[in-house]
Order: C-alpha cells, then sequence, then structure tokens
C-alpha cells in the first residue's frame, strides 16, 4: 500500500472514531457531516489510486539506483513486455558498436546492463527506454516469434 493510500486510510479511521464520539451529541448536521466526510475519504482513495498508476522511472542517481529501479521496473511489467525492454536495454548498451571484435575486448559490453546507460535512460519509464531503443540503427535484434516453438 502507498503513502497515500496509508494516509487516506488512516484519515477514514480518525473520521469513523470522531464520528462514534460525536454520534453522542446528534445535532441536526450530524449527517452532513457523516456523508462530507465519506466523501472526502473516498476522494483520497481516488487520489490514492490514481497516483498509484504512475509508471516506475529510472532513478540515474548512482548505479545501485539504476540497477534497483530497473529491477523494480521489470517485476511490474507482464512476461511479455519484460522481454521486450530487456530487449532495448540491450539494443541501447550495444549501440554504435560495429563488429563482435568491440565486445570481445570491452568487457562491459560483455555484460550489458542498466547501470552502464543510465545516465540515456534516467527519468524515463520503460515505454520510453522502448521508444528510445527503436531509434538505435547501428544494432538490430531478432527475437523468435512464441508461435515458432
Amino acid at each position: 500500500m502507498g503513502v497515500a493510500a496509508e494516509m487516506a486510510a488512516a484519515v477514514a479511521v480518525a473520521v469513523a472514531e470522531r464520528d462514534r464520539i460525536t454520534d453522542q451529541s446528534q445535532g441536526p448536521n450530524v449527517m452532513f457531516r457523516k456523508t462530507l466526510n465519506v466523501l472526502m475519504a473516498v476522494a483520497l482513495l481516488f487520489a490514492a489510486s490514481v497516483h498509484a498508476k504512475e509508471p516506475i522511472r529510472i532513478d540515474a542517481t548512482s548505479d545501485a539506483t539504476a540497477t534497483a529501479t530497473f529491477e523494480r521496473m521489470t517485476s511490474s511489467l507482464s512476461p511479455r513486455k519484460q522481454q521486450t525492454l530487456q530487449i532495448a536495454v540491450l539494443l541501447l548498451n550495444m549501440e554504435g558498436v560495429s563488429s563482435a571484435y568491440e565486445v570481445v575486448d570491452d568487457p562491459a559490453l560483455q555484460r550489458p546492463s542498466i547501470a552502464r546507460i543510465r545516465d540515456k535512460v534516467s527519468g524515463m519509464s520503460a515505454d520510453e527506454i522502448i521508444a528510445l531503443s527503436k531509434r538505435v540503427k547501428t544494432v538490430h535484434a531478432i527475437v523468435p516469434s512464441d508461435q515458432a516453438k
């Protein structure tokens, strides 16, 4: 549960407790207050759910934060989209490489990672990384389709 959702739940509990205590006074505005309080709690929960759907973005502060946010990003995706994102990262890592000799000579190219391209993808979502990889012209990846299995 996100911070906003926890706050909304806490507000709902506090409102219910306050209403329980003030029910003893039964003034003319009790029903109006209860309705207003319920509407406020629902609005907070709605705001929390809208905020929760925001895409995960790469935090390129360091190699570790880039790797951690990439792992969270990947785990939030469907298997098909995970594969597409992994291929996008591979393409971005290999951008500008013109031969297999370069890969053999450069250990960083032998293990493509988000950390290697973190400055290039800083603040990007999975969809933005995939879109960026489609602009890579020096490398192509051919992935066998699921139907060929």
